[in-house]
């Protein structure tokens, strides 16, 4: 099964993305902080990680890159922003495989996740 990382402080809509990307094969472990994040990891492995960018307790370009060093594999790493039109090549120059607009649109982000996981594989 398909593992991915969700950080997001916003309760009602990392638990609305979780359901529907668990409907797509997907499990998930929901995290809201960063150092929540941190400790998660070595646990879940993820294949991938779903950050939103504005977190209370850290900056998510910089979390995203130090969670991607702490795995031993490839993981897909995929930036939530609700300014995804100015944040883009920002983010993808920091590392971000691909850039998500909230609220996400599922089929597209389960989509643009597969693909990216089969490129990496």
């Amino acid at each position: 099964m398909k593992r991915v990382l969700l950080l997001d402080d916003h309760v009602d809509e990392a638990r609305d993305l979780a359901t529907q990307l668990r409907g797509r094969g997907w499990h998930v472990t929901i995290v809201h902080t960063a150092r929540a994040a941190f400790d998660a990891i070595p646990h879940v492995q993820p294949d991938a990680i779903i950050t939103e960018l504005a977190l209370p307790d850290a900056q998510g370009l910089h979390v995203a890159r130090a969670l991607r060093s702490m795995l031993e594999h490839d993981v897909v790493v995929v930036a939530l922003t609700r300014d995804a039109d100015r944040i883009s090549q920002h983010a993808i120059a920091a590392g971000f495989d691909h850039v998500a607009r909230k609220p996400a649109h599922v089929d597209a982000l389960h989509a643009r996740m597969e693909d990216l996981a089969a490129r990496a594989a």
